[in-house]
């Protein structure tokens, strides 16, 4: 049920977007469907005190083009009521240079299909990312 009020709201948020099927596919992959808030929250607790965690402006640090892309996904983000609680302790992950209250809620998949595996290797070792890349490893052995 949470789930389907998440996806419905998303949905709507995209809907007063101009290129919002474009800016969640860039964001989420090409199903532009987040992780659910739940995981999402998981994700939180491990980037929260994690040393990777840069707590500066993103908009100090990324490109006027990046800026802007992100601008729009925060739109969609927030109009769709994708707020975890630990957003406020959240920044820029200085290990793949990402914006972090919009990554915790990204397919592992679509992350993994554009992150290197050198950049996989600069991931804190206690990386929710490489937690859940080993879960699913496990997983596709049995």
């Amino acid at each position: 049920m949470e789930n389907q009020k998440l996806h419905a709201k998303l949905a709507e948020a995209v809907k007063r977007n101009a290129k919002g099927v474009e800016i969640l596919r860039d964001w989420l992959g090409s199903g532009g469907v987040p992780v659910d808030r739940k995981q999402a929250e998981l994700r939180s607790l491990y980037c929260v005190p994690c040393p990777m965690n840069e707590r500066i402006s993103w908009r100090s640090v990324f490109k006027v083009s990046v800026a802007k892309a992100i601008i729009q996904q925060e739109r969609i983000r927030t109009g769709a009521e994708m707020v975890l609680t630990l957003d406020k302790e959240l920044g820029i992950c200085s290990a793949c240079g990402c914006y972090l209250r919009l990554k915790l809620w990204t397919p592992l998949k679509h992350i993994l299909d554009h992150t290197s595996s050198d950049d996989l290797g600069e991931l804190d070792e206690k990386c929710w990312i490489l937690k859940e890349l080993k879960h699913e490893r496990a997983n596709d052995l049995h």
